[in-house]
């Protein structure tokens, strides 16, 4: 099956536009309430990582994963803002996986900065959302 550049089957809701991926079937649809979600170049990396060691366990479960996230991302779009403050950025925990979707708001659109482990070390998370 084809992979879209972050790693995913294609849909209809996760669309190349340069270096971003949009994600939010819903988005457009619904009205003001929901937010464009846009994973900004290093998040898709994260997704994908994570995808690849999920897939290494299980084929299935690496697809489980990506749907999951997705779903997560679809979630954001409805309830961005409300989640604490980590490091600089909104954090939103993942349903079914121990990550973390940090990303920032801004007036028309919410950027996700990173999709990360929440199994690693503090000290390196807090590293690694400091460069980006």
């Amino acid at each position: 099956m084809a992979r879209t550049s972050a790693g995913f089957p294609p849909c209809h809701y996760c669309r190349r536009k340069g270096n971003l991926h949009d994600i939010g079937r819903i988005t457009d649809s619904i009205g003001p309430s929901v937010r464009r979600v846009i994973i900004l170049e290093e998040a898709a990396r994260d997704l994908e990582r994570a995808r690849d060691f999920y897939d290494r366990i299980d084929h299935d479960l690496g697809n489980y994963f990506g749907d999951s996230i997705l779903s997560d991302l679809e979630n954001l779009a409805l309830f961005h803002g409300i989640h604490p403050r980590h490091f600089g950025f909104h954090r939103m925990l993942g349903r079914t996986f121990p990550f973390g979707i940090y990303y920032e708001d801004t007036a028309q659109e919410t950027y996700v900065v990173a999709i990360l482990d929440l199994r690693q070390e503090p000290l390196w998370i807090r590293e690694e959302l400091s460069i980006r």
